[in-house]
């Protein structure tokens, strides 16, 4: 029996999402086997939170999980905001308090944002093995996402790109955005030359890539969930001399959807996409697809999620136009997965970044739903273009459309399609590995 620290960016029960299901599932199964866990994170303050003057430490119990919870004041000051946004060395003492406490045998870290660098080097500073396992972009992207502010894929950090992703970032929402803030945008490098402060700020993102490559020579192995996104951090210089490629499971929540009943195959096609609704997710690509759909062809739209900002799903209602077609269905818990997907022919991710390998994937194929996905990052590794499902070129709406038609049209490609699905690992295999890397 072991005692594992596992930590994440946040948690339950107000963070519930992709990575959080992953941290609190590995948990419950790694208690299974009869070994001690506990759980670390930093929260971020959400409006109406009460600010703490100082760094708090919270412990609380979920699931009968020991919690540790980090709150921070935010700090005032940007250039202070932003050092330790990569590397909070003001936490370093907590952490220490923590991992004292606990007595962890090995630590295992599912996302690092707002934990920053320096709990890595508490962990290994005090001889405790430190694994990582990378779920998105953050540790080369500020935003996570290596999205430009224009919308434009990026390929990696460098000081200038990121200034003018970070100018933009803080403009939104300003009524007038100030002359600065424009040069930042269109001409970085010359708005750090003429200015200390952006100056400064060019500096410390160029910094911040150096911290996280060094981060990568510190820790004792790093997980991948595909190859994808391996390679672009190493295009990024930053890997590790003991690399592990495993995919992420299936969620334990959505363990009903193994076996469940195939849609029937009426006379129409069920789409759906299920995700947040965001521009980087592009419910908009296939809301758009559907205007490309011939008349004769019966397909119906299903949109589940949130939207982050109101204005945003205004947008997505709008274009909608009224269509009886599609429908916003709204949001729904984990453990109805299986209610969601009763009806559902083809699940539809036209994401306009590199995703990884988003649970709403794998639980589709769980349940033997056709994927139809952007060909871009981890998401079109999951798919066999024209055997188990469909790629498409990203943003592409007309392509994506005509996908849709033509397994609309054609019933028995539909029937191929599904027996081709090949269900993806449960959450005990993914946890085999991790203990057999772990020892």
């Amino acid at each position: 029996m072991s005692r594992v620290m596992l930590a994440c960016h946040q948690f339950f029960p107000r963070f519930y999402t992709g990575t959080e299901i992953l941290t609190l599932e590995i948990a419950e199964e790694l208690r299974r086997r009869g070994n001690d866990v506990a759980i670390i994170t930093v929260e971020p303050i959400l409006p109406g939170d009460s600010v703490p003057n100082e760094i708090t430490i919270e412990t609380m119990k979920y699931n009968e999980f020991p919690i540790y919870k980090l709150y921070i004041p935010n700090p005032h000051d940007q250039i202070e905001r932003l050092v330790r946004e990569s590397d909070d060395v003001k936490l370093q003492s907590s952490f220490r308090t923590i991992l004292e406490e606990w007595k962890p045998d090995v630590v295992h870290s599912f996302h690092l944002m707002r934990l920053t660098a320096s709990f890595a080097k508490i962990v290994k500073e005090m001889l405790i093995p430190f694994y990582i396992t990378i779920t998105d972009f953050w540790l080369l992207c500020p935003t996570y996402q290596l999205i430009r502010y224009d919308d434009t894929l990026c390929s990696g950090p460098s000081g200038n790109g990121c200034f003018a992703c970070l100018s933009d970032a803080y403009s939104k929402g300003m009524p007038r955005v100030p002359i600065k803030f424009k040069l930042a945008k269109k001409l970085p490098w010359l708005a750090t030359m003429v200015n200390k402060t952006a100056g400064e700020c060019k500096s410390i993102l160029t910094n911040r890539t150096v911290i996280h490559k060094k981060l990568f020579d510190l820790i004792d192995g790093v997980i991948w969930s595909n190859k994808f996104i391996q390679q672009i951090f190493h295009d990024n210089g930053m890997r590790n001399d003991n690399e592990f490629i495993l995919p992420f499971p299936i969620p334990e929540r959505a363990k009903g959807l193994i076996g469940l009943p195939l849609a029937k195959s009426e006379e129409v096609l069920k789409v759906a996409f299920i995700g947040t609704l965001r521009k980087s997710k592009g419910p908009q690509v296939l809301i758009e697809a559907s205007k490309h759909f011939p008349a004769n062809v019966k397909i119906e739209l299903h949109i589940w999620g949130a939207a982050e900002k109101e204005e945003y799903y205004n947008e997505l209602v709008e274009l909608a136009a009224n269509d009886n077609r599609i429908q916003f269905r709204g949001t729904f818990p984990q453990e109805k997965f299986p209610e969601v997907l009763e009806d559902i022919h083809v699940v539809v991710l036209p994401s306009l970044w590199y995703e990884n390998t988003p649970l709403t994937a794998l639980s589709a194929q769980a349940a033997k739903r056709i994927l139809v996905v952007s060909d871009l990052g981890g998401l079109s590794s999951l798919v066999d273009n024209g055997v188990n499902g469909y790629t498409f070129k990203a943003g592409d709406s007309e392509e994506l459309s005509s996908i849709l038609v033509k397994i609309a049209n054609n019933r028995e490609l539909l029937n191929k399609l599904t027996e081709n699905i090949q269900v993806p690992n449960q959450v005990e295999h993914y946890v085999d590995n991790l203990i057999d890397i772990w020892n």
